[in-house]
């Protein structure tokens, strides 16, 4: 999510929050069979009864994922301190 987030900056999320257009989120997504959900930090687009999707900045795309690939997400909170 460069140039919003970096590679390895730690981002804090609420469970609780309401996701909403345009807010910064971790999704975690299923990829089958493998070790554990892949976390994804990206910028929320929609949702529905069947799909996901987030956008991205580098490169510039929106990604779609199965409603039932996905494990959890969460609204980041606390971001935009001057490094």
């Amino acid at each position: 999510m460069e140039p919003r987030y970096f590679a390895g900056e730690i981002v804090f999320v609420n469970p609780r929050l309401p996701i909403s257009r345009g807010a910064f989120v971790v999704a975690q997504i299923s990829k089958g069979q493998e070790a554990g959900p892949r976390a994804y930090v990206k910028r929320f687009v929609s949702q529905d009864a069947k799909r996901l999707r987030l956008e991205q900045y580098n490169p510039k795309k929106v990604l779609d994922f199965s409603i039932s690939a996905v494990v959890a997400i969460h609204r980041i909170v606390m971001s935009g301190e001057n490094r």
